[in-house]
């Protein structure tokens, strides 16, 4: 049996099957913002419930990113801000970490066998490292069992890349013309490929490199499902973002990515990113995201 969310302006109302509680996770924005009465709330509903909270490998990622982070107004102490979520991680959430929404993708396009072996997450090391950052005083500290500048340089670059693909994203008329249609879907192909096969596989394989049956179900990954709730925010945020002329953020990219893991039907995704609830899909076994602020309030 799937999770079922039926959502309304007021409330939002979780059934499942009791002898299989869904698994949730929580956008970074989440583990940022929450408090100590918020972490209150989530154990006493996870003892009443018998919800499984769990952490994300883009969870990890970019909340270690953001450890070496400059001193700013939001952030008055970055090391300590970003690991009080570590934190909160050990103290809420399951040991086995979801895996990374690229392995959940080429998973459902049956080509998990492009995965670079670096990409399948050790957990046992996975689990260390988080408790190494949440027990860690500072940075010089950290550096003896985890080399940040690492994730930082990964942040980076997913930046640059996906900054990259928005700056060629080609010119749309008013109304949109089926040439038009036919150039940002084959934009979004560009996106699709180089995301989640050939960063994934490390640069061995691409799109135009599958078989005629491996593009078939590459393409049937996207056009349904969770790969279709990918595809309509990659569309939508990528419109915002040009049209609003703000900077491209790799957050963005995580975020979308973040979308895939819904791919098990037992899972519901909760964030207090508003840009989620902007477009919605005829689809709600796929759709099952909820804002941080309806969750706290119904459940």
């Amino acid at each position: 049996m799937s999770v079922k969310l039926t959502r309304s302006k007021k409330e939002c109302i979780v059934e499942y099957d009791i002898n299989q509680p869904p698994d949730i996770f929580f956008d970074p924005n989440v583990w940022h913002g929450m408090n100590k009465d918020d972490k209150i709330f989530l154990d006493k509903l996870r003892q009443k419930r018998g919800f499984r909270y769990r952490y994300t490998v883009t969870n990890f990622v970019e909340l270690v990113s953001h450890l070496a982070d400059e001193l700013s107004k939001k952030y008055s102490n970055p090391f300590n801000n970003f690991k009080a979520c570590f934190r909160k991680i050990i103290g809420l959430c399951h040991a086995e970490v979801l895996p990374s929404p690229e392995m959940d993708f080429m998973a459902e396009a049956g080509l998990s066998h492009y995965i670079a072996p670096s990409w399948i997450p050790d957990i046992n090391l996975l689990n260390n490292k988080v408790e190494a950052i949440a027990n860690a005083n500072n940075l010089e500290e950290l550096a003896q069992v985890i080399d940040v500048s690492h994730y930082i340089q990964l942040r980076q670059t997913d930046e640059e890349s996906f900054r990259t693909a928005i700056n060629n994203f080609p010119q749309i008329s008013k109304p949109a013309t089926r040439d038009n249609l036919k150039k940002a879907l084959q934009w979004f192909m560009y996106i699709a490929s180089f995301f989640l096969i050939e960063r994934p596989s490390n640069g061995r394989v691409a799109y135009k490199n599958l078989a005629e049956k491996e593009k078939t179900s590459f393409q049937a990954a996207l056009t349904s499902g969770a790969g279709r709730l990918f595809f309509n925010h990659c569309m939508t945020r990528v419109k915002q973002t040009i049209r609003d002329g703000k900077n491209v953020d790799s957050n963005d990219l995580y975020d979308m990515l973040q979308l895939i893991l819904l791919r098990d039907k037992n899972r519901f995704f909760v964030t207090a990113e508003k840009s989620f609830f902007f477009y919605k899909i005829d689809d709600p076994e796929s759709q099952k995201v909820v804002s941080w602020e309806q969750f706290r309030k119904s459940c």
